[in-house]
């Protein structure tokens, strides 16, 4: 009895280990969490890419990489990608953008959707420091002299350690290296040499680039440059013969006076003495005054140049969202009576955006930008414009079937790394020449979003999912062969059309002449519920009804719904009102904003 018992007992572990091998992977996967997943690599690629690669982990149907600076303790997620990839290349961007100089850290999780389980991960990470790549330089003023001197001013950029100062002959293609400047510094003065020589009277064109000595990179640089023309050294003015000096007429000796000899007189009288008069003297001749040397008149002194004192920008802020979008700028100078209005357009990274010189931006990759607008009087005045580009990423796959087979397209919340509400996603889609049946259409809150096809015709053709007026996915249709019975069904119905339409009918007079030939032309047969199936056969059930009315109804351009008379619910896909339960379909038509009932269904007992 004991021997029997343990050979049942064997056969049933015998039959329960068989059980086992015999559940589908995604079973038994969907009982276990994923294994903690190894980072092989974390490396820079070029300036502004950072690839992460991991090795496989078991029992994983995703991966989500995470990321942030060095020294913060929050991860942040970005992005998440399915078990197939064990790479992803971080590209700098708005959501997550990386500093040039800047250390970054990653880590990968794996998960299992069918357990929604989390396996281990590295919370320590590794980390990455971005190259330092100094930004690009603008040439904000100019003055040439006429002693052969050329100054520049220009704007300090980022992450630079050095500025480098090229020039080069107007019209001539080699930059030549004029001097090397302190990153403390934003100007120069270039001075006529054998090695850099100026001439009076020619053009020259300046550019500046920085450069940063940890990262040996250079940045940017204005490949137009800046226009300089050096001026002619000024005539001497012709030696004026030296002016006599004006000399006063010399002061004349004073003439002494004459004293005359005095009269004798007569006898004097005895009554007392005579006085003797004294003559008034004579008085000296006054000198001449001198004569006034005469002063020249100063001449008119010539008025300063009016400079510039304001520029303005507009827009002052830009989003892009498609690869040569391109915007309009316009940019405006203060006061209205300033001398050189002359404008120069630039931009600190022409790998997101380019500006030509008319203020068109063009959207190029994503990323960030800044448009300069900078006077060019010397008066050192600009105004900038933030430009955000912003291109979605397109997920693209290409699905082949053959006629009559059917597949489903989903979109699921996780495989992006921003949260997305799928009950949001619209499918686009031109289908006008019925390529394929869309047999429905399902949404998961916060799971998934999915459209369900059916191949009809020989075709390519692209299905698109939206959110937002954005592209997440898209799908190239290729239909490799013809449902054949699928395109009997359609000529079957132009045929019928043909007989029963007439050019002079409305559209609701066509849809009642439809109903009615089904009525009366077809049978009742529960099962019949397949109009591709069982047209030839003139026989139908209620959900066959509503599928070959709600076809007519369609080829009259008509919004068609099909009701559950269990729910009452009009439902868009006929499969979703089957599905619903309930013991009666029919098909709906919406007319004139109201939707009207065409039960077509044959009577029956």
């Amino acid at each position: 009895m004991l021997k029997k018992i343990k050979s049942h007992l064997a056969i049933l572990l015998i039959l329960a280990l068989a059980f086992t091998l015999l559940i589908p992977a995604p079973v038994q996967a969907a009982s276990k969490a994923p294994a903690k997943v190894t980072i092989a690599s974390v490396k820079t690629s070029g300036t502004n890419k950072v690839v992460i690669k991991w090795r496989k982990a078991k029992y994983a149907t995703n991966y989500r990489i995470y990321w942030k600076q060095a020294g913060t303790k929050k991860w942040r997620t970005l992005a998440t990608v399915k078990s197939n990839r064990t790479s992803y290349t971080h590209k700098s961007n708005s959501k997550a953008k990386l500093i040039g100089g800047k250390k970054y850290v990653y880590t990968v999780r794996a998960y299992n959707r069918y357990g929604r389980k989390w396996g281990a991960y590295n919370s320590k990470g590794k980390t990455v420091t971005i190259p330092a790549v100094p930004g690009k330089v603008n040439i904000t003023q100019t003055n040439a002299t006429s002693d052969q001197k050329v100054t520049i001013t220009w704007n300090k950029t980022s992450n630079a350690t050095s500025y480098r100062v090229f020039y080069k002959k107007s019209g001539a293609k080699k930059w030549i290296t004029v001097a090397n400047v302190s990153a403390s510094k934003n100007s120069y003065t270039h001075s006529n040499n054998k090695k850099t020589p100026l001439a009076a009277g020619s053009k020259y064109v300046y550019t500046v680039r920085a450069y940063n000595k940890s990262s040996k990179k250079w940045g940017g640089y204005n490949t137009g440059g800046v226009v300089v023309t050096v001026p002619k050294k000024n005539a001497p003015a012709p030696t004026q013969p030296a002016k006599p000096t004006a000399v006063p007429n010399q002061k004349p000796k004073p003439t002494t006076p004459v004293i005359p000899s005095p009269v004798p007189e007569d006898t004097p009288d005895i009554s007392g003495p005579t006085s003797t008069p004294t003559p008034a003297p004579v008085k000296p001749t006054e000198a001449p005054k001198p004569t006034a040397t005469p002063v020249p008149a100063k001449p008119t002194a010539t008025p300063a140049p009016v400079k510039v004192s304001n520029v303005t920008v507009n827009p002052a802020t830009v989003k892009l969202t498609s690869k040569g979008q391109t915007a309009q700028l316009s940019a405006s100078v203060l006061p209205n009576n300033a001398e050189n209005k002359s404008i120069v357009w630039s931009t600190s990274n022409a790998s997101v955006a380019t500006v030509d010189n008319n203020g068109v931006v063009t959207a190029v990759a994503n990323g960030n930008a800044t448009i300069t607008a900078a006077a060019l009087d010397g008066s050192g005045k600009y105004a900038e414009c933030s430009v955000v580009v912003e291109i979605p990423k397109e997920d693209s796959q290409v699905v082949e079937l053959a006629g009559a087979e059917s597949t489903v397209l989903s979109v699921w919340n996780e495989d992006y790394p921003e949260d997305i509400d799928v009950t949001k996603i619209v499918f686009e889609y031109d289908n006008s020449q019925d390529y394929f049946d869309v047999m429905g259409q399902k949404v998961s809150a916060n799971r998934w979003s999915r459209i369900t096809i059916k191949a009809c015709r020989q075709s390519t053709s692209n299905i698109f999912a939206k959110y937002n007026g954005k592209i997440l996915k898209k799908w190239t249709i290729n239909i490799t062969s013809n449902w054949d019975e699928y395109l009997g069904y359609v000529n079957w119905r132009k045929q019928v059309e043909s007989q029963i339409w007439t050019n002079g009918m409305s559209v609701k007079e066509k849809c009642d002449a439809a109903k009615e030939y089904i009525k009366t032309n077809f049978t009742y047969k529960l099962g019949y519920c397949q109009g591709v199936l069982i047209y030839e056969d003139k026989m139908c059930d209620c959900i066959g009804a509503s599928n070959i009315m709600g076809d007519f109804a369609k080829d009259t351009n008509c919004t068609v719904g099909y009701v559950n008379m269990g729910t009452d619910t009009v439902y868009t896909y006929l499969s979703d009102a089957v599905s619903a339960g309930g013991n009666h379909i029919f098909t709906v038509i919406q007319m004139n904003g109201t939707w009207e009932s065409y039960d077509a269904q044959p009577q029956h007992n």
